[in-house]
């Protein structure tokens, strides 16, 4: 399947916040430090979203520090609420930019210990300035991804001339109707139908988040998606849809 990602301005950024547990400075992959004796603790239990690690990181990891990291992974940042809600607990999440700023209102994170992160000044400034949106004063978060959210479409299908000419709309083009994958998150789902209305993705509005579920309403009804989370990559790569909403990181993985 040849495919080609058309994406867009916004920004989604994925941050990690401390909540318990140890803090970490920073070593290189050759030095190794003993966690129970520097930091008081030699676990610490992650929960992440899907396919977001290195696949070495977490072994390096517990190499470096002799130390063991227990980790959890969740498809979609309202599935990880309603865990924590549940009473589960965790040292490090990384969710996205809206539901940090959720948690951070509801009281759910503890202030990052910064005494011990020694490199937050070597990180893009401009993701540093995005940062302050949903954490202003950077007490919760650090930076870990950003990158934007477009579709991808298989060209075998979908000529390319009718994404240019409809751009966002080709989500409701009943042409393709039973043939497009759908990200199962509310927020990426009211993201995009308020893009393709020409509205800013973080309206507060009433009329245009009205206008906006009208959109996705009529949307389901004709187009019949498929919801899904990370396995939209592998749906994309066997061809089994024309078109998807994804993230840039997945849609780089799928085009490759």
């Amino acid at each position: 399947m040849k495919s080609i990602n058309k994406v867009t301005k916004t920004l989604l950024v994925c941050s990690i916040a401390v909540l318990t547990g140890c803090g970490s400075s920073a070593s290189s992959i050759t030095d190794t430090v003993d966690a129970q004796e520097q930091f008081g603790c030699s676990v610490i239990n992650v929960y992440n979203a899907g396919e977001y690690i290195g696949e070495d990181v977490i072994s390096n990891f517990e190499a470096m520090y002799n130390a063991r990291v227990n980790y959890d992974t969740f498809e979609s940042n309202e599935i990880m609420y309603t865990k924590l809600l549940g009473g589960s607990s965790y040292d490090v999440l990384i969710p996205s930019d809206y539901m940090i700023e959720r948690l951070i209102g509801e009281d759910m994170l503890q202030p990052l210990d910064k005494s011990v992160m020694e490199h937050e000044d070597e990180l893009d400034p401009a993701v540093l300035e995005m940062r302050k949106a949903y954490d202003p004063e950077g007490k919760y978060s650090m930076p870990y991804f950003w990158g934007t959210v477009g579709i991808v479409y298989d060209t075998t299908v979908v000529p390319t001339e009718k994404i240019e000419k409809e751009g966002w709309e080709i989500l409701r083009d009943t042409d393709y109707a039973g043939n497009l994958y759908y990200y199962d998150s509310q927020r990426d789902g009211f993201m995009v139908a308020f893009k393709a209305l020409g509205y800013s993705m973080n309206t507060d509005n009433e009329e245009e988040i009205e206008a906006a579920y009208q959109w996705l309403r009529e949307m389901n009804a004709t187009m019949s998606p498929s919801y899904v989370t990370d396995e939209v990559i592998d749906g994309m790569v066997n061809g089994k849809k024309a078109l998807a909403i994804m993230y840039s990181g997945d849609a780089a993985y799928v085009l490759s």
